[in-house]
């Protein structure tokens, strides 16, 4: 399971949504902080494009059923 105060994407995800733009959807979530890491980091190498966008995706999908965040229709 992911340590919700240890981990650097849980933090950088719950204070998007929470605190920068309350309402966001799930791919504009993802999508701007794979933005930030491509313009912080550069390119992603081989697959690990698609293997962080996984973690992203799982990150928020435990925060969502956890009740962390809480997602709206």
């Amino acid at each position: 399971m992911i340590r919700i105060g240890k981990n650097i994407d849980v933090e950088e995800i719950i204070g998007y949504v929470r605190r920068i733009y309350p309402g966001v959807t799930v791919e504009e979530v993802i999508s701007t902080i794979l933005e930030r890491v491509v313009e912080d980091t550069s390119e992603f190498k081989d697959d690990k494009f698609g293997a962080y966008a996984l973690k992203l995706y799982l990150i928020l999908g435990y925060l969502i059923h956890y009740g962390v965040l809480i997602l709206v229709k």
